[in-house]
Protein backbone atom coordinates (compact mmCIF):
# COMPACT_ATOMS: atom_id res chain seq x y z
CA UNK A 1 0.00 0.00 0.00
CA UNK A 2 2.92 2.47 0.84
CA UNK A 3 4.13 2.00 -2.49
CA UNK A 4 0.85 2.74 -4.66
CA UNK A 5 -1.33 -0.48 -4.35
CA UNK A 6 -4.67 -0.64 -4.22
CA UNK A 7 -6.15 -1.22 -0.77
CA UNK A 8 -9.31 -2.86 -2.58
CA UNK A 9 -7.27 -5.01 -4.39
CA UNK A 10 -5.31 -5.76 -1.41
CA UNK A 11 -8.13 -6.23 0.54
CA UNK A 12 -9.65 -8.87 -1.69
CA UNK A 13 -6.56 -10.44 -2.25
CA UNK A 14 -5.63 -11.07 1.55
CA UNK A 15 -9.55 -11.32 2.89
CA UNK A 16 -9.28 -8.12 4.91
CA UNK A 17 -11.99 -5.06 5.03
CA UNK A 18 -10.78 -1.50 3.20
CA UNK A 19 -11.30 -0.07 6.31
CA UNK A 20 -8.44 -2.07 8.17
CA UNK A 21 -6.33 -1.63 5.61
CA UNK A 22 -6.58 2.13 5.46
CA UNK A 23 -6.53 2.00 9.20
CA UNK A 24 -2.99 -0.12 9.24
CA UNK A 25 -2.33 2.15 6.59
CA UNK A 26 -2.82 5.82 8.39
CA UNK A 27 -0.80 4.48 11.47
CA UNK A 28 2.30 3.91 9.51
CA UNK A 29 2.03 7.72 8.27
CA UNK A 30 0.23 6.88 4.87
CA UNK A 31 -2.68 7.90 2.99
CA UNK A 32 -5.82 5.91 2.04
CA UNK A 33 -8.23 6.64 -0.58
CA UNK A 34 -8.79 7.26 -4.14
CA UNK A 35 -5.14 8.72 -6.20
CA UNK A 36 -3.16 8.73 -2.60
CA UNK A 37 0.23 8.29 -3.55
CA UNK A 38 3.11 7.90 -0.71
CA UNK A 39 4.24 11.31 0.57
CA UNK A 40 7.47 12.99 0.19
CA UNK A 41 8.96 12.22 2.98
CA UNK A 42 7.61 9.02 3.51
CA UNK A 43 9.76 8.37 0.03
CA UNK A 44 12.67 9.86 1.71
CA UNK A 45 12.66 7.27 4.10
CA UNK A 46 12.05 4.58 2.06
CA UNK A 47 15.48 5.76 -0.32
CA UNK A 48 17.48 6.02 3.29
CA UNK A 49 16.74 2.74 3.97
CA UNK A 50 17.55 1.46 0.51
CA UNK A 51 20.39 2.55 0.69
CA UNK A 52 21.16 1.15 4.41
CA UNK A 53 20.23 -2.41 3.10
CA UNK A 54 22.93 -2.12 -0.13
CA UNK A 55 25.38 -0.98 2.17
CA UNK A 56 24.66 -3.71 4.90
CA UNK A 57 24.84 -6.17 1.54
CA UNK A 58 27.85 -5.05 0.74
CA UNK A 59 29.43 -5.59 4.27
CA UNK A 60 27.92 -9.21 4.31
CA UNK A 61 29.61 -9.57 1.01
CA UNK A 62 32.66 -8.40 1.70
CA UNK A 63 32.71 -10.89 5.29
CA UNK A 64 31.80 -13.18 3.60
CA UNK A 65 34.80 -13.48 1.18
CA UNK A 66 36.78 -12.98 4.25
CA UNK A 67 35.39 -15.78 5.77
CA UNK A 68 36.26 -17.73 2.71
CA UNK A 69 39.49 -16.44 2.36
CA UNK A 70 40.68 -17.17 6.09
CA UNK A 71 39.23 -20.81 5.86
CA UNK A 72 41.23 -21.80 2.97
CA UNK A 73 44.12 -20.27 4.63
CA UNK A 74 43.41 -22.95 7.28
CA UNK A 75 42.87 -25.87 5.19
CA UNK A 76 45.77 -25.26 3.61
CA UNK A 77 47.68 -24.84 6.72
CA UNK A 78 46.36 -27.96 8.13
CA UNK A 79 46.95 -29.97 4.57
CA UNK A 80 50.84 -28.55 5.12
CA UNK A 81 50.90 -29.74 9.05
CA UNK A 82 49.61 -33.07 7.77
CA UNK A 83 52.40 -33.63 5.42
CA UNK A 84 54.81 -32.47 7.94
CA UNK A 85 54.01 -34.84 10.37
CA UNK A 86 54.34 -37.79 7.87
CA UNK A 87 57.83 -36.98 7.15
CA UNK A 88 59.19 -36.93 9.90
CA UNK A 89 58.09 -33.85 12.38
CA UNK A 90 58.11 -30.33 11.41
CA UNK A 91 61.05 -27.76 10.53
CA UNK A 92 62.01 -24.56 11.56
CA UNK A 93 64.23 -23.66 9.03
CA UNK A 94 62.45 -23.05 6.06
CA UNK A 95 63.39 -24.79 2.97
CA UNK A 96 63.48 -24.73 -0.85
CA UNK A 97 61.93 -27.33 -3.34
CA UNK A 98 65.56 -28.65 -3.94
CA UNK A 99 66.01 -28.94 0.28
CA UNK A 100 68.55 -26.39 0.14
CA UNK A 101 68.24 -24.13 3.09
CA UNK A 102 67.37 -20.38 2.45
CA UNK A 103 66.96 -17.49 4.42
CA UNK A 104 63.31 -16.27 6.20
CA UNK A 105 61.59 -14.00 4.54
Amino acid sequence: MLNGERVKALSQELLISRSVLCSWLRQSGGRCGRNSQPGPARTDQVKALEAKVAELEAAVGRKTLEADFFQGALRRLAAMAGRRKKVGGTSSVKRSANEKIRKAD
